[in-house]
């Protein structure tokens, strides 16, 4: 990366019994702790407006100590991944096309977001609201996991889904981020309009981007990279409905 995209800003936001904003390691760290894992706002908010200050080089002025920061992690049995990702969706907003890479070798269990046990109604409206805040910042975001290790990836999956990210399973030994960043955005905010003929419908969409009888969808598409497909389905309307 250092050499195919030198003017590309990196930063490294760690999560274990605490979030540590170390940004691109060449300023103050900041420490999110305590009752502030369980503030989306606040996390949110607060990463968001030291994104400016620890977020000021590109990859080569700061290669050097992101390579050691990344060096020098340790792990530890503590995962607080939710806080984690919505300090790092603070860190990117502002800047559409920007890319969330989660790396974790476990569940989630400290803060919003933890998957330990059974999920619950709210654990599900906190990944669903970090797909909004993505979507609608132009974010995408990936999950790379440790084989062997359970995370939870159907809790994760659609965090990528909704945001054109991937889910990669990896040997610790063969990780290469180059090739998950490889693939560019392009396009944010993507709104998707289809019109059929009044004899026509469409089927297997949710009602509410439907209209004309069902003839005419609109709905929201999010972000777009090439390997993106959409499939519309569509039937004949009975005697009745013409």
């Amino acid at each position: 990366m250092k050499l195919e995209t030198p003017s590309r800003r990196i930063g490294i936001v760690l999560f274990e019994d605490e979030v540590v904003l170390k940004g691109d390691c060449c300023s103050n760290v900041i420490n999110i702790r305590g009752n502030d894992l369980n503030d989306f706002d606040k996390m949110f908010n607060t990463s968001m407006g030291f994104g400016s200050s620890i977020m000021q080089n590109n990859l080569s002025q700061s290669f050097d100590n992101l390579k050691k920061s990344v060096q020098d992690l340790q792990t530890g049995g503590i995962t607080a991944l939710g806080p984690g990702l919505v300090c790092s969706l603070g860190l990117a907003a502002g800047c559409p096309g920007s890319k969330v890479i989660i790396c974790t070798d476990g569940l989630a269990n400290k803060g919003l977001g933890n998957v330990e046990g059974s999920m619950n109604e709210g654990t599900i409206k906190f990944y669903d609201r970090c797909c909004d805040v993505a979507v609608e910042n132009g974010i995408s975001i990936s999950v790379v996991t440790i084989k062997g290790n359970a995370c939870k990836v159907e809790m994760l999956g659609p965090l990528t889904d909704r945001t054109a990210g991937t889910i990669t399973r990896v040997d610790p030994a063969s990780l290469n981020f180059g090739d998950i960043t490889k693939e560019e955005m392009i396009a944010t905010h993507v709104e998707l309009k289809m019109l059929l003929h009044s004899g026509l419908a469409i089927r297997n969409e949710d009602k509410k981007n439907l209209s004309n009888d069902g003839s005419l969808l609109k709905k929201s598409i999010g972000n777009v990279t090439k390997r993106n497909q959409t499939i519309i389905e569509y039937r004949l309307k009975s005697g009745k409905e013409l």
